[in-house]
């Protein structure tokens, strides 16, 4: 059966697009911390200045350091296959993965094993997949399936093939029905991708 469950590739936003909107955000903050800058130099006496150059100097490098941080690091592409989830770099090398194997049951009856909830301090408009997962050391923790690591043109239909891959290779896992609900799928016709996105 394995041979015969298809792969799925995320198709993602142009990521040079992403970066150079992120470099941009980063300049616009300099330049916005050099006139707060001048401004404290020319009128002294305003400290109004100095907290707004602390707070936009602050914001500036931060965001270069996101920007640098994840510069070689970053999730490039996700794949849904036969073993699960796969999330690569740009060089197609698996940074992580979420297998089927991995996944078990919820140790809570009143729990379902993959279940949609909305993360904390989030809107409840904006849910995400959660599953229980064996850790190296046998544990077994909650999980969040990260969808929201790139912009993703096709968000809605990976999940809907891993949640296929799941029946599959995993059909003694129960999925609350809320999760299809939550993400725009139909639970009895969720189809096979074939083919490029």
């Amino acid at each position: 059966m394995q041979n015969t469950f298809p792969e799925m590739r995320s198709d993602s936003y142009n990521s040079r697009y992403i970066s150079v909107l992120k470099w941009g955000i980063a300049v616009v903050l300099i330049i916005c911390a050099i006139i707060l800058l001048v401004l404290l130099i020319d009128d002294a006496s305003e400290m109004i200045y100095f907290f707004l150059f602390l707070m936009v100097s602050m914001l500036a490098g931060v965001s270069v350091y996101d920007i640098m941080r994840n510069k070689d690091h970053k999730v490039n592409c996700l794949i849904v296959n036969s073993r699960g989830m796969l999330f690569l770099d740009k060089n197609d090398k698996v940074l992580s993965e979420m297998k089927y194997q991995d996944l078990v049951k919820s140790r809570n009856p009143y729990t379902r094993d993959l279940f949609s909830e909305a993360s904390a301090g989030k809107s409840d408009f904006r849910k995400n997949l959660w599953v229980h997962e064996r850790r190296e050391n046998s544990e077994i923790k909650k999980r969040k399936v990260n969808f929201e690591v790139i912009p993703l043109k096709n968000k809605y239909s990976l999940i809907g093939h891993f949640l296929k891959g799941v029946t599959l290779f995993r059909p003694d896992l129960n999925i609350d029905v809320e999760v299809y609900k939550d993400f725009y799928l139909d639970e009895k016709n969720i189809p096979f991708y074939a083919g490029k996105p």
